[in-house]
């Protein structure tokens, strides 16, 4: 999770089926972006962000991502690989309690 759509311990808690990192927890608040999309690769994350440029940067790299929209208020999965929210569906049905969005 980005620094932008941090999780409480217990949301994080509540989610079974996935293992939920705080960016924070691993890396200081403000890490480049470059840093984060590097350590995804190598540990098969996901990263989950509101941030565009912290997206584009991780579908460049190959990271795949969900990426909260507050502008179009969608959530989206993005990857160079074609997946949708059935792939995740307790992330995804978290995310749309959590910000009331549609997936897209």
């Amino acid at each position: 999770m980005d620094e932008n759509v941090k999780m409480s311990i217990g949301d994080i808690e509540k989610l079974t089926k996935c293992t939920i990192i705080n960016s924070t927890d691993k890396f200081l608040q403000g890490t480049p972006d470059e840093i984060l999309t590097k350590a995804s690769k190598e540990n098969n994350w996901i990263i989950v962000t509101k941030d565009i440029r912290m997206a584009l940067r991780s579908l460049m790299d190959n990271v795949p991502i969900i990426y909260i929209s507050d502008d179009f208020k969608t959530i989206s999965y993005l990857s160079v690989r074609l997946y949708d929210q059935k792939h995740f569906p307790e992330m995804f049905e978290y995310i749309q309690k959590r910000f009331g969005y549609k997936t897209h």
